[in-house]
């Protein structure tokens, strides 16, 4: 099989974009296929019993438990797939693991501090934490590779934008518009992300070069807590993690909103940048697929599918978030 021929493959881009292969799942024929390079320009079709984690190709979800769909990529698949733009993307799926790795990390260490009546995941889940801001920052400056890497493709003779996201939602609405010839959506998209992202980021350089800790110092069994009366937890004040009546006795509420709102953030982000980058363009390039769309797979990627929960109830069994079966004894 050639190129031309995959599947979901519309048109070749014979603009510099490079044509994306990944899995595919056939909703008719309810098949997985994978597609090697042969010489020659020729693909060889193999079908996959299943897919376990990795991004594919499809008219709908396979799992609507485990699969989550993609706006961004799928846009820049479409329309923006230059290689640099396309590892920038790969960057920013694998950050948004790795903030779904530590809610799955969060219930591993629950579960085993329940498990063995010892305090040491105390301080494990702290460093957890100060590693979930670290990223969730990488991840900011990763959005800002990906707008500047399109403006420098598209709009070669632009002045070229600040290295990281927070030096660019430091610059006035005028100069954006002005200076930088920002579009209005992508003009809107930095201001309105402005106050999350400093106040996390303040967060962040503050453990990174104030040495400053955020001391998780309680345990329940449904959860680790922080007191919100104390520095760390103050600073969060805006974002309204911790509603009164989920708070326990104490005013002690739960890491777990921190964690949730670090990845909602995060997936939210990728989407309402996707549409704002189809949004800037009068006319858009050529798509490379049609009447398909993109999906992330994942064992982490279930957490997605719970954050309104974890943010409603913000206390919850370590086991049933995990999947693991709790025996009763007689």
């Amino acid at each position: 099989m050639r190129m031309n021929e995959l599947p979901y493959i519309k048109q070749i881009p014979k603009d510099g974009r490079a044509t994306v292969i990944t899995q595919y799942f056939d909703s008719k024929q309810m098949q997985w296929y994978a597609f090697c390079a042969q010489p020659n320009n020729q693909y060889l079709v193999l079908k996959i019993i299943n897919l376990v984690e990795g991004i594919y190709i499809a008219k709908e979800p396979v799992d609507k438990a485990l699969d989550c769909l993609l706006p961004l990529t799928e846009a820049a698949i479409q329309y923006f797939s230059f290689p640099d733009i396309m590892r920038f993307i790969m960057d920013l799926e694998s950050d948004l693991l790795n903030g779904l790795a530590s809610i799955e990390k969060y219930f591993i260490l629950l579960d085993f501090c329940n498990s063995h009546k010892e305090h040491t995941s105390i301080q494990l889940i702290n460093t957890e934490l100060e590693y979930s801001f670290a990223n969730y920052r990488a991840f900011y400056d990763r959005i800002q590779k990906i707008v500047s890497e399109v403006y420098r493709i598209y709009h070669p003779n632009h002045p070229h934008f600040p290295d990281s996201f927070r030096k660019m939602v430091a610059i006035s609405v005028e100069d954006l518009r002005d200076k930088y010839s920002l579009t209005k959506p992508l003009i809107e998209f930095y201001k309105n992300h402005e106050h999350i992202f400093m106040t996390l980021r303040n967060i962040r350089d503050n453990i990174f070069h104030h040495g400053h800790s955020l001391d998780c110092n309680f345990h329940f069994e449904d959860g680790f807590a922080i007191s919100v009366s104390n520095i760390f937890a103050k600073k969060l004040d805006g974002l309204i993690l911790w509603p009164e009546h989920l708070l326990k006795p104490n005013k002690l509420g739960s890491l777990l909103a921190v964690f949730e709102f670090l990845v909602r953030d995060m997936f939210k982000t990728m989407d309402q940048l996707g549409i704002c980058l189809v949004k800037s363009f009068q006319k858009l390039p050529e798509p490379m697929i049609t009447e398909f769309h993109v999906y992330l797979r994942s064992r982490l990627t279930r957490h997605i599918q719970q954050l309104d929960r974890y943010k409603d109830m913000h206390w919850m069994n370590p086991k049933e978030a995990l999947g693991i079966a709790v025996s009763t004894h007689m």
